[in-house]
């Protein structure tokens, strides 16, 4: 088309641009941001507490201070693909699970932790608002999304600025996480996902190490200024480039 520059959030919708073909020195790729005075790592316990209290919580997944605690966030449909955290969930015992996010499949999910076993250590939040977002990830060990296709997830950036360790699945589209030390990717099976959620619940060094390197990344390019700087030259560059011609 007639755009001189086209701005996208993820390699992968780079991709999907070009397959459209549009050049790929037109195409910058030009992340999100997050915002590190909210989403900033915290207290475990005193989050836990906080968010059973603010939630209205009974006895149960979430409430525990001594039960390793995974969380993920996303809307319950089928490109998540909750039913693949569930059952590898099975297969890791000793955690509880909490899920946030309102959508088609909750019935669905609910009555699939029911059959697996895992009533007593799942449980759904529903929506939840976007300032206490950052409660819920504190509370947690691990942050766990085996999406099949993401553009780009809030939610995997907002659990690292929290410092979490993130076990994704190569849907997800982030492959920054694991490259800067801060996430696994793992095939979407469920021994794999089971298996990288067992390992990491059983290093704390390794879930130490991994959330110094979460914040280091988001730190280094996930901010807004970082974020409107780039923008900002290119946009320059756009208008230099018109200039020119």
């Amino acid at each position: 088309g007639r755009a001189q520059g086209i701005t996208a959030v993820s390699e992968k919708l780079k991709g999907e641009i070009e397959a459209m073909g549009v050049p790929d020195e037109k195409i910058g790729v030009h992340y999100t941001a997050v915002d590190l005075d909210n989403f900033a790592p915290g207290d475990r316990q005193a989050a836990r507490a906080a968010l059973a209290g603010e939630l209205g919580l009974e006895p149960g997944p979430g409430c525990d201070s001594g039960r390793p605690l995974i969380v993920s966030v996303g809307s319950l449909t089928p490109v998540k693909d909750f039913p693949l955290l569930l059952n590898a969930l099975r297969q890791v015992p000793a955690a509880d699970l909490l899920i946030a996010g309102h959508g088609p499949e909750r019935a669905a999910l609910e009555q699939l932790a029911g059959t697996l076993g895992l009533g007593a250590r799942v449980r759904f939040l529903g929506a939840i608002a976007h300032d206490r977002l950052p409660l819920l990830y504190r509370a947690a060990d691990l942050f766990a999304l085996p999406a099949e296709g993401e553009g780009f997830s809030m939610a995997v950036l907002e659990a690292l600025a929290c410092g979490l360790p993130v076990i994704l699945t190569p849907g997800c589209n982030f492959p920054e996480a694991a490259q800067a030390g801060a996430g696994v990717i793992v095939p979407r099976r469920v021994d794999a996902l089971a298996g990288a959620l067992a390992d990491l619940l059983h290093d704390e060094p390794r879930r130490a190490a991994m959330s110094a390197a979460a914040r280091r990344l988001v730190r280094e390019q996930y901010t807004w200024p970082q974020i409107v700087a780039r923008l900002e030259a290119v946009y320059a560059q756009v208008l230099a480039d018109r200039h020119t011609k």
